[in-house]
């Protein structure tokens, strides 16, 4: 129960459902539609990650409604290229320790669970290597151009005629953020302050090395215990230097966040307990 609830919140609460609102609202829609890819890779690299891990016994009903709400993001085609291979061998890895335990053979059944250890850790790396690069990539990179098409402007013709009998209805008002979640902006009215950009790429970076931490744990929480052995020494380093990593970004985000912009970043920050007990 603790894994699968710790895998769905793979980002915690605060990244549905404030993360992407700042910068749409502040950096445009390109950059909001990549932090929504974004968002969507980190929760699905964690249920695959113990799902892999687990042989398939965990994690099951989270995954596939992980998948389509990362393919409803509408990443580009290079992007969905790289994840289409990755499940594909994440199915693979699940699909033979499942035939050899149908297949009753002991020893052969435990070698297999064994293996899940390489199989898991290389799903894990892959997922990370992805999101790096789409951290590091121009928005219009990350996210297809067809879901950032822009709804017609307010002198837009709007047609009367008839369809099926039914005049279509007006398009809805356009709806302003909350006037709490107001950030400061350059001169000209557009695009977030240097200081708020470098904070929020910097939190960025904390969320994705928090996701990594929480997709490793999520794996090697789920492996039997007689594949733990078989995880590589590096992996326990890694997993040591991504907490030193989140150290670093959130103090670089609480040295450079404008006052109103950390208050609305500073829940990013709260770990839940089981987490914190983890570390």
């Amino acid at each position: 129960m603790f894994l699968d609830r710790f895998a769905a919140e793979v980002d915690g609460p605060l990244a549905p459902r404030i993360v992407p609102m700042v910068p749409t609202m502040q950096l445009g829609l390109w950059e909001g539609g990549r932090t929504s890819v974004v968002h969507r890779l980190q929760r699905e690299r964690g249920v695959t990650c113990g799902w892999v891990a687990s042989g398939g016994r965990a994690f099951t009903p989270l995954l596939q409604p992980a998948r389509d709400s990362t393919d409803m993001t509408q990443p580009t085609a290079a992007i969905t290229a790289v994840v289409g291979r990755i499940r594909t061998d994440a199915d693979a890895a699940v699909a033979a320790i499942t035939r050899v335990e149908q297949q009753g053979d002991a020893p052969a059944a435990e070698a297999a669970r064994a293996g899940l250890a390489l199989a898991f850790y290389d799903i894990f790396r892959r997922w990370n290597r992805l999101l790096q690069q789409a951290l590091e990539a121009s928005a219009d990179e990350v996210v297809a151009a067809a879901r950032l098409a822009p709804p017609p402007g307010p002198n837009a013709e709007v047609s009367t005629h008839s369809h099926n009998g039914q005049v279509p209805p007006p398009p809805p008002p356009e709806r302003s953020p909350p006037p709490e979640l107001s950030l400061p902006v350059l001169e000209g009215g557009s695009g977030l302050d240097p200081n708020s950009q470098t904070a929020f790429a910097a939190f960025a970076h904390l969320k994705e090395a928090t996701g990594i931490e929480r997709a490793f744990l999520c794996g090697a929480l789920a492996l039997p215990e007689a594949a733990l052995p078989r995880l590589p020494t590096r992996a326990f380093a890694d997993l040591v230097i991504g907490m030193q990593q989140q150290r670093a970004y959130e103090d670089r985000v609480k040295r450079v966040a404008p006052p109103r912009l950390l208050e609305l970043l500073s829940a990013g920050f709260v770990l839940e307990p089981e987490l914190r007990k983890l570390q």
